[in-house]
């Protein structure tokens, strides 16, 4: 049925998600490429856009950077359809990474500020990935050599503070803190 195949979509999706975040990038891009295939034939533009954004991200883990481009490209073109203002600013911030992988500054910088204004107007309510937002922003605008770097880095490591309290076991917050990659880099760049 349909419904079974949307499950499964979104199963293979958040799988190469999951991949990716273990370092298991051909097996990740495996299972996003089949997400990304199934979404397409059931015309599902949310989950599409966020499988693409997902493959996009990975290709790039995977210095892949210029097939990264196509995929957040298309990402943020359906993204823009389904008109969902958050998703769209970490779709641009993914970009800025991306560009930053092709050496492109220029656009990165202004991937990491569109980024960074956002946040600074809605918060981060709705960001599913604050941290890899805050640590793209911050390598970007480090590269660029802007003084806004450390002031992004601090933020990050504020919201991971806040995040820490918001957590009650003290092994769930040792667990947010070691396991998640983005947060251990925000640290080690905060000591």
């Amino acid at each position: 049925s349909s419904d079974d195949r949307h499950r499964e979509a979104y199963n293979l999706y958040h799988l190469g998600f999951l991949h990716c975040r273990l370092g298991q990038y051909r097996t990740a891009i495996t299972f996003l490429e089949e997400a990304i295939f199934t979404l397409r034939e059931l015309n599902d533009p949310w989950a599409l856009a966020e499988a693409l954004a997902y493959y996009a991200w990975t290709l790039n883990k995977n210095s892949q950077p210029q097939p990264a481009r196509t995929a957040i490209i298309e990402a943020l073109r359906v993204g823009r359809e389904t008109r969902q203002e958050t998703v769209m600013m970490e779709y641009t911030a993914i970009l800025g990474a991306i560009a930053r992988s092709l050496g492109d500054l220029s656009l990165a910088n202004a991937c990491a500020r569109q980024a960074i204004n956002f946040i600074d107007k809605q918060g981060t309510q709705g960001i599913e990935h604050p941290e890899i937002v805050y640590l793209t922003c911050f390598e970007t605008l480090k590269a660029k050599r802007t003084e806004q770097a450390v002031e992004v880095l601090m933020r990050g490591q504020q919201h991971i503070q806040t995040q820490v309290a918001q957590i009650d076991e003290a092994d769930l917050q040792s667990a947010y803190l070691t396991n998640v990659a983005e947060v251990r880099e925000i640290l080690k760049h905060a000591d």
